[in-house]
C-alpha cells in the first residue's frame, strides 16, 4: 500500500496488479515573494510571471514536468533558475525572494515573505492524491488502514470548504 500522487492532465501510470482510489484532488497555487505579489491580489493568470525566475524540481521529477508544462500552456517557456527535489526547500526560496513556484496548497504553510496566489489560466492544475494498493492484496490491515485514510481526507475536505 503507498499514498500516491499524480498531476491531473498527465498519462496515468501503468497500474498492472494494482488498484487506486482517489483520496482528494486539491489544487495547485502559485508561491511569490511578497514583493511580487502586488497589493490585495489573490489570484493570478500564470502568464503574469512569464518573466520571473522560477523554482521547479529535479528534471526526473513530475513536479518540475507539471511546471514546465504548465507554463508552456499560458504561452511561455519558464526561466528555471533553481531546481530541488523538496516543495519545502521550493518554498523557502520563494520566500527569500529567489522566484516563483507551483505548489500543491496543501504542502504550504503560512510563512513569512511568501503569497499564494489561485491560478486562473490555464485552468485546472491540480495534484490527484491516491491510495495504491496490490489488486491481489486483501489484508485486513491494508483495507482498515485505507479506510481510515479515506475518512480522514474526507473530513480535511469538508474543512476546507
Amino acid at each position: 500500500m503507498a499514498v500516491t500522487h499524480q498531476y491531473a492532465g498527465f498519462p496515468e501510470p501503468d497500474l498492472s496488479a494494482c488498484s487506486q482510489v482517489l483520496l482528494y484532488t486539491e489544487p495547485l497555487v502559485l508561491a511569490v515573494p511578497a514583493e511580487l505579489a502586488g497589493r490585495a491580489r489573490t489570484t493570478t493568470e500564470l502568464s503574469a510571471f512569464a518573466d520571473a525566475d522560477w523554482i521547479a524540481g529535479r528534471a526526473e521529477h513530475g513536479f518540475q514536468a507539471v511546471t514546465e508544462t504548465a507554463a508552456r500552456l499560458a504561452g511561455f517557456e519558464p526561466r528555471v533558475t533553481c531546481r530541488v527535489d523538496s516543495y519545502h526547500v521550493v518554498l523557502d526560496l520563494v520566500a527569500a525572494g529567489l522566484g516563483v513556484a507551483l505548489a500543491p496548497r496543501t504542502v504550504v504553510a503560512p510563512r513569512s515573505g511568501l503569497v499564494l496566489l489561485e491560478v486562473t489560466t490555464p485552468r485546472n492544475l491540480a495534484r490527484n492524491v491516491h491510495i495504491t494498493t496490490r489488486t491481489a492484496d486483501r489484508s485486513p490491515a491494508v483495507a482498515e488502514l485505507s479506510g481510515e485514510l479515506k475518512r480522514r481526507a474526507a473530513a480535511s475536505t469538508r474543512r476546507r470548504s
